[in-house]
């Protein structure tokens, strides 16, 4: 096991939770699964246009996915191995370990003890950047939590912690895949009910894991949030508006353009998954005023999905959002009608998540 019986008594008499509250049985079941030793972190995810991937424009995606592995080697059935945990807005936060092939990874479950359901779907969220779980992240996932979703944050390959490094939207899919394959066996999660949020880098590793088996069998609905989804056209966007695309990151994973590293571009043009892709609907969220993707990345996707006989799809344009306008939450940064465009988004997510859920058809328009 992962840590031994002292820790794991020293954990539960920690005196977080009162008599018959969730965490109890939050943590109890947790401990419960086969657990495996891991890793820790925590940074602060893009508030705006500034950062999509920590510098500059970065590029973000990697080389080296396994097929049908879904990130777990065939012979493996460990668990998570508990780290830290704590009690955050009302919200029990715990950091686990687990592995995703040969590495040992991270993320972050989160889990109100105080819902009135014992069982609930499960609501993978995956982060942009490439610098790990950010506070951002971790405040929003919590306000999920409290929405009536048991919420996995996943911190990727080479972030917070954990083993390997940062590939971009590669073995990244592989690590959420991983955490997805112990978590539809946690008691929490009901009937293996998953969907699923990306933003930005995240968007990317989201629609790459709908086209996974595991991902088309057990994902039910999925929000990419101002994500790349043809490649190409990104690319030539930053070369052509004076982006840096020389950052080591970039360099490593995509060399100096399509020509170069023909295979790194190909793996990662989510309109090439298009005709693959399971049947979960897609909610394309993206802000008119993105200066890092533009919007006509959501446009050409939607279009696409379109073309391809998909009807359950949507997307929604704000037209005062920025990149990572999701977690636009400051007064003083963004005005009014930016932070209502916020909320606004946040209510149609939760209602395209729930719809979903409940396999309603999505209200087009």
């Amino acid at each position: 096991m992962g840590f031994g019986l002292a820790k794991m008594h020293h954990v539960l008499s920690l005196g977080r939770w009162g008599a018959g509250v969730k965490g109890w049985a939050f943590l109890s079941l947790l401990l419960l699964l086969p657990l495996v030793a891991g890793c820790g972190g925590d940074r602060q995810e893009d508030h705006g246009d500034a950062a999509a991937s920590g510098s500059g424009a970065r590029l973000q995606p990697g080389e080296g996915r396994q097929e049908e592995g879904e990130g777990v080697a065939p012979d493996e059935e460990e668990g998570f191995s508990l780290l830290s945990h704590a009690m955050q807005d009302s919200v029990e936060e715990a950091l686990l370990g687990y592995r995703s092939g040969e590495l040992k990874v991270t993320g972050y479950l989160f889990i109100d003890p105080f819902s009135e359901q014992d069982v609930e779907p499960c609501l993978i969220f995956n982060h942009g950047g490439v610098d790990g779980v950010s506070e951002a992240v971790k405040q929003r996932c919590r306000w999920l939590a409290r929405q009536g979703f048991l919420v996995f944050a996943p911190s990727y390959r080479g972030e917070d912690g954990g083993e390997g490094e940062v590939e971009v939207a590669d073995g990244e899919v592989d690590d959420v895949l991983a955490a997805m394959r112990i978590l539809r066996h946690h008691p929490g999660v009901r009937d293996e009910e998953f969907v699923m949020i990306g933003t930005s880098h995240g968007a990317l590793v989201s629609v790459m894991a709908l086209e996974r088996p595991l991902g088309k069998q057990l994902l039910k609905g999925v929000v990419a949030a101002y994500g790349v989804m043809d490649i190409y056209r990104w690319y030539q966007y930053l070369v052509d508006n004076g982006f840096d695309v020389s950052d080591p990151l970039s360099v490593r994973v995509y060399g100096h353009g399509p020509q170069d590293r023909p295979r790194a571009f190909a793996r990662r043009n989510a309109m090439a998954l298009v005709e693959k892709l399971g049947p979960a609907p897609i909610l394309l969220v993206q802000g008119e005023r993105d200066r890092i993707v533009p919007a006509d990345q959501a446009r050409g996707m939607f279009d696409a999905l379109r073309a391809a006989g998909r009807r359950g799809d949507l997307l929604r344009i704000y037209p005062h959002g920025g990149h990572g306008f999701l977690f636009w939450d400051d007064p003083e940064r963004h005005s009014p009608s930016e932070l209502a465009e916020t909320e606004q988004a946040w209510r149609e997510i939760l209602e395209f998540l729930w719809n979903a859920l409940e396999g309603k058809q999505p209200a087009q328009g």
